[in-house]
């Protein structure tokens, strides 16, 4: 907050709240899973709030037109803020208070009449100097920053992020937007669902390659593959350590005998099966001999 900024109570029902604008993902900003550097997601802050009150003010902006947007005749806009601002919606609605705050109140800064490139400047300040900012947030925040018309250097500084990173990411932030939309929020992107989200690298190779869209499809495909080899290999290493913890229990029962320098991996057929055996790589059959392994000693020495 500026030095030369006063802050007052504002009911929060005088306020226009647009998740969309923000510059986070809405659901992280909504969901008590999302987590920054100074709570524990937004159970964490709630708990805060209502320990110690409301330290850091939100600020707001006159709603009066012209604005983007219809705010419903409130007379002011959020624009930094958003998770305090969820919070203090959550304890309220369950009847909750907050020290040094009347109910249904939050503590606000009021900057005026804000032209929308202020406005998110203001925003990307407060949202960009955080290490819990996802990358697909970054970019966005990017990619908005230069259609209202903000230089890279000018941006780097903003978000405290070296000059060179903000120009990788600009890359990215040029490719097509249901391609960035689908990185962000997941779900279906040209007949591919996926689970996960692709990395920053990978993201910036794709960047770079003649048809980003057909190396972004490769990527998703790639990824799923390797989800799927994720999922039999954690299966098989569960059937490994089974089969090792078994033959140690046989074999205190005297009714198998296994000698103290077997080698596992060469018995990787008789512990995970053949049909599986016959996709492992070596590593990947190595790893699962180790863990039969271990599972045998654990069990012997039980």
């Amino acid at each position: 907050m500026d030095a030369n900024m006063s802050h007052r109570p504002i009911l929060l029902s005088d306020i226009d709240i647009d998740f969309d604008w923000n510059s986070r993902n809405p659901a992280e900003v909504r969901t008590s899973s999302y987590a920054d550097e100074t709570s524990g997601g937004l159970e964490g802050l709630i708990a805060n709030l209502r320990l110690v009150g409301q330290t850091t003010p939100v600020d707001v902006r006159s709603a009066a037109a012209p604005f983007y947007r219809d705010a419903g005749g409130k007379p002011y806009a959020l624009v930094t803020g958003f998770r305090r601002l969820s919070a203090l919606t959550s304890i309220y609605a369950k009847g909750g208070d907050v020290p040094g705050l009347a109910r249904g109140h939050v503590l606000a800064v009021d900057r005026g009449t804000l032209s929308e490139r202020d406005a998110f400047l203001l925003n990307a300040r407060e949202n960009g100097n955080r290490e819990s900012l996802s990358p697909p947030d970054t970019i966005m925040m990017i990619k908005r920053a230069r259609a209202l018309g903000i230089p890279k250097e000018h941006l780097a500084v903003q978000l405290g992020f070296a000059p060179q990173i903000v120009s990788s990411y600009s890359r990215v932030a040029e490719l097509p937007t249901d391609m960035l939309t689908h990185w962000r929020f997941g779900g279906d992107f040209r007949g591919r669902m996926t689970q996960k989200r692709l990395g920053i690298q990978e993201m910036i190779a794709i960047a770079r390659a003649p048809d980003p869209a057909a190396a972004y499809l490769t990527a998703l495909d790639h990824r799923k593959s390797r989800e799927r080899r994720g999922s039999r290999l954690e299966k098989t290493s569960q059937q490994a350590a089974a089969t090792g913890a078994l033959l140690a229990r046989l074999t205190k029962k005297g009714i198998v005998k296994i000698i103290p320098d077997v080698d596992w991996l060469s018995h990787i057929d008789a512990i995970v099966g053949a049909r599986a055996t016959k996709r492992l790589r070596l590593d990947d059959a190595t790893a699962l001999a180790d863990t039969a392994k271990r599972a045998f000693d654990d069990e012997m020495n039980r």
